[in-house]
């Protein structure tokens, strides 16, 4: 369960035991034992959850809540720092807008300001603890809540890799979250809905436009997505093309299309690249062994390919994949082709394709 659907959750909880009261202020890190109980149920009991205050507006029947803190897991002790994921919320604002009693239909609005997370790559050992789940997929509820729309202005992630000597970390902003009827814990009386999903954001000087379709709460899980990250800075992602491969880039730009449905266990998609006026030069040592090179013939191959000058100077590629979540089958042969076609004909399209399916899947 993400931390949006948990903190949906806690929201929940709190009109459960407060919708009786108006401009209900709480203390710093107050909670009333309803809401430590769900809590407990939906995050587990490692994670660290502060709300500052909230407040009920009546008859309005909106509620606001104000300083939102999320940490998991929670540091054993004050020695222990990096937790695996800590997260702010400035402000949630949830508003019920009408029932429809002729579909037994309750809509919500709800909009988040101010979101911060800083996200740690989880260690081996975090990786084999089994994760605790909340079935949400089984609960039934008598009507069907529909959230009209969840609108996030921006969020503001950070991503580091702290098993790596020099740390890494990869800055990600997202602006203008949308997602529009969204079923939450449906009853199951009605037809599959879909939900409406759009964002826009910046990494690396370059731009993020994201827009698709899902319905996280229907069984089997269904999501269709269809993702542009256009014109990102080559040079700075040289610190992750050194691990990966030992090259330095001195120049360039690389856009990245990724189409993706999801139904159930099973996935189909691709991921497609292409690079401009990309300029490369080589950091490993050479003369030491077959497979070194071996190494060094391949990326010369590459070096070519990126590092020749026409009039384009484009190289793309793209990878398809297919086959269940758990096991995801990558075609390398495709990539190898549209790599070639790129340097005897001509590359690929910068674009999404709408080559995939949902409803084939």
């Amino acid at each position: 369960m993400t931390t949006m659907n948990k903190v949906l959750l806690v929201m929940v909880g709190v009109l459960s035991v407060a919708s009786v009261h108006s401009k209900v202020p709480l203390n710093k890190e107050y909670l009333t034992p309803e809401i430590k109980k769900l809590l407990d149920r939906t995050m587990g009991s490692d994670t660290s959850f502060k709300l500052g205050n909230w407040n009920i507006n009546y008859p309005k029947s909106y509620i606001t809540l104000h300083d939102l803190e999320i940490s998991a897991p929670k540091a054993k002790d004050s020695a222990t720092v990096n937790s695996m994921v800590k997260a702010s919320v400035g402000k949630v604002i949830a508003d019920y807008l009408y029932f429809d009693h002729a579909k037994d239909n309750a809509y919500y609005s709800i909009r988040v300001e101010k979101v911060g997370a800083v996200i740690d790559t989880t260690s081996d050992e975090e990786r084999t603890r089994p994760e605790k789940k909340i079935k949400v997929d089984k609960l039934r509820p008598p009507i069907d809540n529909i959230l009209k729309e969840l609108f996030i202005t921006k969020v503001e992630l950070l991503l580091r890799d702290l098993r790596q000597k020099n740390e890494v970390a990869i800055p990600l902003v997202l602006n203008d979250i949308l997602i529009k009827n969204l079923e939450v814990l449906p009853s199951g009386r009605n037809d599959l809905r879909y939900a409406d999903i759009s964002a826009t954001g910046e990494i690396f000087d370059g731009v993020i436009s994201l827009k698709g379709k899902m319905n996280p709460f229907h069984n089997p899980k269904v999501l269709d997505v269809d993702l542009k990250i256009e014109n990102v800075s080559i040079v700075k992602l040289n610190p992750y093309l050194k691990k990966l491969g030992g090259v330095d880039a001195t120049s360039g730009k690389i856009s990245v299309y990724f189409e993706s449905a999801v139904k159930g266990e099973m996935v189909e998609g691709y991921i497609k690249f292409v690079t401009k006026d990309a300029e490369m030069i080589k950091g490993w040592q050479e003369g030491q062994g077959f497979f070194k090179n071996l190494k060094e013939n391949l990326l010369d191959l590459g070096f070519r390919l990126f590092n020749r000058k026409d009039d384009d100077d484009l190289v793309a590629g793209k990878i398809p994949f297919s086959g269940r979540v758990a096991q995801i089958k990558w075609d390398y042969w495709a990539l190898f082709e549209t790599l070639l076609k790129s340097a005897l004909v001509e590359p690929l399209r910068g674009d999404v394709e709408k080559s995939v399916d949902l409803e084939t899947l």
